[in-house]
């Protein structure tokens, strides 16, 4: 649900000028707002994980146990990076 907000803000609204770049750089800076974006990159991550394992079973192409702990544990990863960053704006 926000990612529409989100993709409406950083591609249409700040190039067209409706929100100056210093005031996205203000939003980001505050916590709560750093949290949702880290919360966005997990649910994106695991999301992706998910369907990622599930579409490769259905094309026999995987084991079910053998590739999980792959794509899971590079979606805990991307978060982990995605924490870091957000800490470090």
């Amino acid at each position: 649900m926000l990612l529409p907000a989100m993709v409406f803000v950083t591609g249409v609204a700040v190039p067209a000028g409706w929100i100056s770049e210093q005031d996205l750089v203000s939003l980001v800076r505050n916590p709560v707002t750093r949290l949702v974006l880290v919360a966005l990159v997990f649910l994106f991550l695991f999301h992706w994980a998910h369907r990622f394992r599930y579409a490769l079973i259905d094309l026999g192409l995987g084991l079910v146990g053998k590739q999980g702990w792959l794509f899971y544990g590079t979606a805990l990863v991307g978060t982990i990076v995605a924490g870091l960053a957000a800490l470090r704006l």
